[in-house]
């Protein structure tokens, strides 16, 4: 059940004018918490599709944790439904893209790596809508949405800004989604096992490059790699959605 679902109705039926970042008549009435927008966006997202919406969590939860791993003021900051909403963009995509086995054609991957502003202009539309612009979750939610596929070398999308400009907690979630991306069986590839997929982050192979991850950052990871792997193993065979 959704907390909100009128809200969640409107972004499925307002796409056009969301993304164009168009104003919605009638937007839904309701005493909006952030944390239930958030949670209603993962929902939504699981509903879209149980596999992207499932590394979504994997990768709220492990992010968490890497923050707190991390430590200094940051640190402190729960950025656990923020980082479970990175992919929320990829609601917008064709189904088919989903239920592709065999990989998606070049067109296809342009057309998946417009999810960030996708997501980014449903994280706007609601932060306007419901008068929330303020909320400091949301903000840090919008940040990782809209920037955790860009790269520290500046080789990343949607805008290919690098090093500090990107959002730290959207360079956080960067080595996370990638560490579950390689980690986790996908419907087109095996998962990748531990000691390779850490060989992978430390040198690079055909598609990582560790100069795309903040240097600090990625150090940090790599030396706390066995306690990610730990929560990774546990969360690889369903959702802990109920205890974070």
């Amino acid at each position: 059940m959704y907390c909100y679902p009128e809200l969640i109705k409107s972004i499925e039926n307002n796409k056009d004018r969301i993304l164009a970042g168009l104003p919605i008549e009638n937007f839904p009435k309701y005493d909006y918490s952030a944390k239930n927008i958030m949670k209603d966006l993962l929902k939504f997202a699981i509903e879209t599709d149980k596999i992207t919406g499932r590394h979504m969590e994997r990768v709220g939860i492990i992010a968490q944790e890497f923050n707190r791993t991390l430590g200094g003021k940051e640190g402190l900051e729960n950025i656990l439904l923020p980082a479970k909403i990175h992919d929320i963009g990829k609601v917008y995509l064709p189904k088919s893209f989903f239920n592709n086995n065999d990989g998606l054609t070049k067109k296809e991957l342009k057309e998946v790596e417009r999810h960030p502003v996708s997501g980014h202009a449903i994280l706007e539309y609601i932060r306007r809508a419901a008068n929330l612009e303020s909320d400091r979750q949301l903000r840090i939610a919008s940040d990782i949405v809209f920037s955790h596929h860009e790269r520290y070398n500046g080789k990343g999308y949607p805008r290919k800004i690098a090093g500090e400009k990107i959002p730290h907690y959207a360079r956080l979630v960067l080595i996370v989604d990638i560490f579950d991306a390689i980690a986790s069986k996908r419907r087109y590839k095996e998962a990748i096992p531990y000691d390779k997929t850490k060989k992978i982050m430390t040198f690079g192979d055909h598609k990582t490059n560790p100069r795309q991850f903040d240097p600090n950052m990625i150090k940090v990871f790599l030396e706390n790699f066995d306690t990610f792997v730990d929560i990774h193993k546990t969360l690889r065979n369903g959702s802990l959605s109920d205890k974070h």
